[in-house]
């Protein structure tokens, strides 16, 4: 996974998470230190904290936001630390079975989701 990808599915993944109620100590405490990366990396970045905050805050309220923080990232270097801290919370989440699986399907057919599916697809001409 690129690492602003990386980073941002696990903002907003890590939001999601506390919101619902669902989340551990563990998962709150990551998300936080992953939070606080994130933002000493727009920092370095001459981005200021408010705006940081503020991508951060709305990432998880749909494409729109998502895709202003990724741009925001993408303009700025994102350390290794940060992409580790990242790749902590996505794994606790998982551990966790919160966030076993993240899937965005759009016009599509025949699509599954989940562990150990089965589908058999018959295509008839016409």
């Amino acid at each position: 996974m690129e690492p602003v990808t990386l980073v941002v599915t696990a903002l907003v993944a890590g939001a999601t998470a506390g919101i619902s109620g669902m989340a551990a100590s563990a998962v709150v405490d990551a998300y936080g230190a992953l939070k606080n990366l994130v933002l000493a990396c727009f920092r370095r970045g001459h981005v200021p904290e408010a705006a940081g905050l503020d991508l951060i805050a709305k990432a998880s309220d749909g494409p729109g936001p998502r895709a202003a923080l990724e741009q925001q990232l993408t303009a700025i270097e994102i350390d290794e630390p940060t992409m580790e801290a990242a790749q902590t919370l996505l794994d606790l989440l998982e551990k966790a079975g919160i966030r076993k699986f993240h899937v965005e399907v759009h016009d599509s057919t025949g699509v599954q989701v989940g562990d150990k599916n089965s589908q058999t697809i018959n295509i008839h001409p016409r």
